[in-house]
């Protein structure tokens, strides 16, 4: 997590967040390489929040700030130390791949952890679900999130979509972070 800033300036397409952003959201390698991933939405970042994910960066337009949730979860970043930038509803909106931004989007480190970690950690012995060459993200998503929901310690995808993309990320309901 950053400072426990807000930046007041507002972030405009060529700025190198921006670029950046763009990047992780359509390359699989870059995630990869860089370890992030970009979640979008008022939900993943609430649970991006509640599992404390390492959020690097926060990008809300004012369309945030106009109901309670929205408002409490600004609250909720700004007491995490989360370094926030402002961008207009416009930006944000082409940062989106969803058809409709709900006024914040996140780079958050990607979850994950050894396998022998994830196996051990079991306590009744190890549920785990593999994906083998599912090439929709909406239904990864939805496999991580039947996983999640069954109890799973461990969640395996061997080819297809990656499951840290947006759409993937999205279409899991935030059991991405879990």
């Amino acid at each position: 997590m950053s400072d426990n800033k807000t930046t007041d300036a507002q972030l405009g397409r060529s700025h190198p967040l921006v670029k950046r952003i763009r990047l992780l959201s359509r390359s699989p390698a870059q995630r990869s390489s860089a370890g992030l991933m970009v979640a979008e939405g008022l939900h993943l970042a609430e649970e991006a929040l509640g599992q404390q994910a390492r959020i690097h960066e926060a990008i809300v337009s004012p369309r945030l700030q106009r109901d309670a949730r929205g408002a409490d979860l600004l609250a909720r970043l700004r007491a995490a130390g989360v370094s926030i930038r402002q961008a207009t509803d416009l930006l944000l909106a082409s940062l989106h791949e969803a058809e409709s931004h709900q006024g914040i989007l996140l780079i958050v480190e990607r979850p994950g952890t050894s396998i022998p970690h994830l196996i051990s950690s079991a306590d009744s012995g190890a549920l785990v679900l593999v994906a083998c060459g599912v090439q929709d993200p909406g239904n990864l998503g939805a496999l991580v999130r039947l996983a999640d929901a069954a109890g799973a310690t461990a969640m395996f995808c061997a080819g297809g979509a990656d499951p840290f993309g947006p759409k993937a990320a999205r279409a899991s309901a935030g059991s991405i972070f879990r």
